[in-house]
């Protein structure tokens, strides 16, 4: 085990600091130093007298080691100063150790440096230790008369011949002599025999000394008593006898104790050393020890032969003396007293607490008192704890239960009562099984009773409930209480309720299902958008071309007709996976309507009847087309769910609507059920985000908090009309448009040749997509050139800039996107019209397509009648 050692290093380096304390380090000390460069510095660390080793470096800016010493040997304070230096000679080593320096090292070596500082910090505390000797000597002679006046205990001195040449007060009490009558007599007077003398002075001169010689010795009165002496030879300066001087103990009073105990040894001995409580038995009339058992001297340290004689007073037993002088009153009142607490100190100076019980008993006719002290220490330590642990229970978060062996419940914390709802006072003495929320199997209870019954621990979480019938999650550990063998004796359960955190789990799975759906749907867009461009670009270009009212004309339609479909399909899909921007124009609504019911009809069960309400004239309103049939579909989804068990009817309504309160013309769009309806606290719950009423798997509970999100951002307000066992309708108020700013059906979609010519150049690096627009550019009338890399495009156009009238360029392509590569060709020619297309970017919109010049950003497929439209308004209306 390392040497704790507290070293004060006067170095102005830090390094060379560090260096010596590893040096230390490795020598065994377990090193706590401090580094000091300045007089003033090294002053006050000397004032604190906190140091055991000064190692001071030679030479410094500030000061030098030998300036160190000198403050040192000014202070008086004696510390080991080790001189340590890089160039140091041998004469200035020299000067240093007569300074007084301990020792000297040169900084390259300083292997010796650890054995070095042992040896100076043992020669410092020899020189201490003498110090210290010389001034207890001149104490000693000061307090030896005031203790040899003082002491209880009869002191003597006397020459060899017997003679007293000194004795103190207590030993006149003790034979009853006056002082000028012990002048005038002889040692050999107070023996009850000379015998005893001679043999304690043959014992002295064998030994050198005498403990505890025990003799019979006479007072004044002649009475006879029983003593112990412990005495030492006097010497003069050639080391010759020339007196003694003792200490006579007076065990009188144990003497006849111990004969009274003898009479009784047999049936009281054996109950006394082997007592567990410390036993004391002393006088009544000064305290006086006479015997203890071993249970006392292990509890307060005292050796039996320290003990006996002297009073508890004397032993700095009583913690609070008042105490002391509070038994003797009850003492002489009554005669005893039984179980007081009290502290007591033990002869290592630490506090028992006991619990304390005296009284009177007559030996030989001699009142004694008999203590039984009993040490409560541990016992009151234990309260402590336990008493501190109750309270972390009581205030812990977590609810904590414990049972008996049958499970019947013993206790529950306060947190048990909050988070179940149940009362102390309701849960005592119940099974936890009135917590059963029946969704776990009796398999799950068996396992989790078999591993506790078994004296392990079990971990895992529960699907309780609660007092008010409402569901909750636990994280729950469920150990056994043992006893000391080991025998169970109940069960304590510590759980936490982690419903909150579930739920977020729950909701940070749905999140990034729902992020990766969108990441696939945004690939799936681009895909097919670029698969739906030559499609509806060559069949709007064919239309154009083929005959009015012709079956090619009608076969052309139904192609447009299916991949406007696709393309709202595409849309759908972005909307749902978040990805899409909203489109707000002006919508007939009722068209919408009427195809996501074409598209329930084909996906409902035959056993539910769908009846339309629809007003055709219910006219227009400015919105988003995919979502508002995502809204037509979810809700007819939901309704239909609602029956899926017993079929029913689906009525959808629509019709205009206009309240009295507001002067805006609505359309109400409903949607009724004959199912089960719902309660009134689901009601309240239906729009918030993730909750739901279908079982696990079949819903995520985002649905109508979707829907509920798309009609507020269209201006709009959806509400809901539900009884048990009436079904359910959802009412949407949309705010109706007064005129239709434009636009046409897929059937009366009609090409209108653009007003100027010029030449394009079209990039893309989709082959069939490059070559759908070249023809439809050429349709137009344009001449053309198409490109399918990007990085060529841009050298090409480098060499041609002013050849081409506008540009019309891909946004995701491989080796440089079309915002790059838009930027590029406008910093070679600044009013070159640049038309972005895209059939799917999350880097890209309308808005930062206009923030780096872009004319117009269109979305991918786009029809040649849509093109058409784009390049006058782009191009030839400006």
């Amino acid at each position: 085990m390392s040497e704790p050692l507290r070293v004060l290093i006067v170095e102005d380096l830090e390094d060379d600091a560090i260096l010596l304390a590893l040096a230390l380090r490795r020598g065994g000390y377990d090193l706590e130093f401090k580094r000091v460069d300045t007089p003033s510095a090294f002053s006050l660390e000397l004032e604190r007298r906190y140091w055991d080793i000064i190692i001071s470096d030679y030479a410094m800016p500030q000061f030098c080691g030998l300036d160190a010493l000198e403050i040192l040997n000014e202070s008086g304070i004696d510390i080991p100063f080790i001189l340590v230096s890089g160039t140091i000679g041998e004469d200035v080593a020299v000067e240093a150790m007569k300074s007084g320096a301990s020792d000297y090292f040169m900084k390259g070596n300083l292997k010796r440096l650890a054995v070095s500082v042992k040896r100076e910090l043992r020669e410092a505390e020899m020189r201490r230790e003498r110090k210290k000797a010389v001034e207890a000597l001149k104490e000693s002679e000061v307090k030896y008369r005031a203790l040899f006046e003082n002491s209880r205990d009869p002191i003597y001195i006397n020459r060899e011949d017997g003679e007293f040449i000194d004795f103190n007060q207590s030993f006149l009490d003790l034979f009853g002599y006056t002082k000028q009558e012990v002048e005038n007599i002889n040692t050999c007077d107070i023996y009850m025999s000379p015998d005893d003398r001679t043999r304690l002075i043959d014992e002295i001169k064998i030994k050198g000394f005498a403990s505890d010689f025990e003799v019979k010795m006479r007072k004044k009165n002649g009475a006879s008593m029983d003593c112990l002496i412990s005495a030492t030879t006097r010497l003069d300066d050639e080391r010759t006898v020339i007196g003694y001087q003792g200490i006579i103990r007076d065990i009188t009073e144990r003497k006849r104790a111990e004969a009274a105990l003898r009479e009784s040894e047999e049936k009281f001995s054996k109950a006394f050393r082997s007592n567990p409580n410390s036993i004391i038995i002393s006088t009544q009339k000064d305290g006086k020890i006479i015997e203890v058992n071993p249970e006392f001297e292990r509890v307060f340290g005292h050796k039996y032969n320290e003990t006996i004689g002297k009073t508890a007073f004397e032993l700095n037993l009583w913690v609070d003396p008042s105490d002391r002088d509070a038994l003797v009153s009850l003492l002489q009142k009554q005669g005893y007293a039984k179980n007081k607490e009290l502290g007591f100190r033990a002869k290592s100076g630490e506090i028992r607490i006991c619990q304390y019980s005296v009284e009177i008993i007559k030996i030989r006719d001699e009142p004694y008192m008999i203590s039984t002290v009993r040490d409560i220490t541990e016992q009151k330590q234990a309260e402590y704890e336990l008493s501190r642990l109750a309270i972390a229970i009581d205030q812990a978060a977590e609810t904590v239960t414990i049972t008996d062996t049958e499970g019947a419940i013993q206790y529950v914390n306060p947190a048990f009562e909050q988070t179940t709802g149940y009362a102390k006072q309701e849960a005592i003495g119940k099974n936890p099984k009135m917590l059963k929320s029946g969704k776990h199997d009796e398999s799950f209870y068996k396992n989790l009773w078999d591993t506790v019954t078994s004296g392990e621990v079990w971990h895992g979480r529960i699907v309780n409930k609660k007092k008010n019938g409402e569901l909750y999650e636990e994280e729950s550990t469920i150990s056994p209480i043992k006893d000391e063998t080991g025998a169970i004796t109940g069960y304590v359960a510590v759980k936490r309720d982690v419903t909150k955190e579930v739920f977020l789990e729950k909701e940070l799975r749905e999140t990034q299902k729902l992020n990766a759906i969108g990441t696939l749907a945004g690939g799936i867009a681009h895909d097919l958008n670029n698969i739906l461009m030559p499609i509806l670009g060559y069949s709007t270009m064919a239309k154009d071309i083929a005959a009015k009212d012709s079956e090619t004309e009608e076969c052309l339609n139904e192609i447009i007709s299916a991949g406007h479909r696709a393309k709202e399909l595409v849309k759908q899909i972005l909307t749902f996976s978040r990805r899409g921007e909203q489109d707000f124009q002006s919508l007939e609504i009722y068209l919408i309507v009427k195809e996501a019911l074409k598209l329930m009809k084909a996906t409902i069960p035959a056993t539910i009847k769908i009846v339309e309400n629809i007003d055709t004239k219910s006219s227009y309103i400015m919105g988003d087309a995919t979502q508002i049939h995502q809204v037509v579909v979810n809700l007819c989804t939901n309704a239909a769910y609602a029956m899926k068990k017993n079929g029913g009817v689906l009525t959808v309504t629509l019709q205009r609507k206009r309240f009295e309160s507001s002067l805006q013309d609505f359309v109400k769009l409903s949607v009724s059920d004959t199912g089960g309806g719902m309660e009134p606290a689901t009601l309240e719950r239906i729009f918030e985000p993730f909750f739901t009423t279908k079982p696990q798997g079949e819903g995520t509970g985002l649905g109508l908090s979707v829907i509920h999100g798309i009609v507020e951002s269209h201006g709009g307000h959806i509400d809901v009309e539900s009884q048990p066992g009436e079904g359910t309708t959802l009412h949407v108020l949309l705010p109706l448009i007064e005129q239709l700013p434009g636009g046409k059906s897929v059937e009366q979609e009609k090409h209108k040749k653009t007003k100027v010519k010029g030449k394009a150049l079209v990039v893309d690096d989709q082959v069939d997509v490059v070559k759908t627009i070249g023809k439809i550019l050429n349709f137009l009338g344009y001449k053309t050139t198409i490109m399918t890399d990007s990085e060529e495009a841009l050298k090409h156009f480098t060499k041609n800039p002013d050849v081409y009238d506008f540009v019309i360029t891909d946004m995701t392509m491989p080796k440089m996107t079309g915002d790059k590569l838009a930027r590029e060709m406008m910093k070679l020619r600044e009013d070159i019209p640049v038309i972005l297309m895209t059939g799917y970017s999350d880097i890209i919109d309308k808005e930062k397509a206009r923030e780096i010049g872009v004319r117009a950003l269109i979305n991918k497929p786009i029809t040649s009648y849509e093109l058409s439209s784009v390049l006058d308004r782009e191009l030839v209306d400006r």
